[in-house]
């Protein structure tokens, strides 16, 4: 279903419109959020089910998306500054997200469970990554952390299964090996690299 599919039905039917999106959207503070399943983009919608500004959305709240089973590609809107706890728990068909500059900070256990996810970018703009925010991702095989990250959480990659690098950009080996929490449940610490 496209974006201008789900206006349509909204606007024909504003009675019906909770119905509408509980398959394609998760409720927030703001209204809906909604994810094309086309190209994976993010939209708001307030609550009489019309297209809302998504610069509104400032954070993608705790829980959000959480067992959202269909959702396999997501791309953040930049206005966004934090990705709450347990956002995307139990996707279990996400392969790819965008995460876009502005984020601060990453949740706990925001992609837990995420079986399908095999690589993420985490971009400059990120300090901090909550505990167990990578655990159970068992097809994660790649992840690219930039030097403005000073916080990892506890157990971070927790029961990881084809994890092959932890690239760390900018910082040196003694860094990394610094950090709080070193080395977040990754058994085998010849996986993390510095470039």
């Amino acid at each position: 279903m496209t974006i201008n599919e789900l206006q349509v039905q909204l606007d024909i039917s504003l009675g019906n419109e909770t119905e509408v999106l509980k398959q394609h959207a998760s409720k927030t503070s703001y209204g809906y959020l909604f994810i094309d399943s086309n190209d994976g983009q993010c939209y708001l919608f307030n609550k009489h089910g019309h297209l809302d500004d998504i610069r509104k959305v400032k954070c993608i709240q705790d829980y959000v998306f959480v067992g959202c089973t269909s959702l396999e590609s997501i791309i953040i809107p930049d206005s966004v500054k934090s990705i709450g706890d347990n956002v995307f728990e139990d996707c279990i068909s996400l392969e790819s997200i965008t995460i876009p500059d502005s984020v601060k900070s990453i949740g706990n256990s925001a992609f837990w469970n995420c079986t399908s996810l095999k690589s993420i970018i985490i971009p400059n703009s990120v300090e901090s990554i909550g505990k167990l925010a990578f655990a159970y991702c068992t097809s994660l095989r790649s992840i690219t952390i930039p030097d403005s990250v000073e916080n990892i959480g506890k157990e971070a990659f927790y029961n990881y299964t084809f994890l092959k690098e932890v690239i760390f950009k900018g910082k040196t080996i003694d860094q990394v090996n610094a950090m709080d929490d070193y080395p977040w449940s990754i058994e085998d610490t010849s996986i993390i690299k510095c470039r």
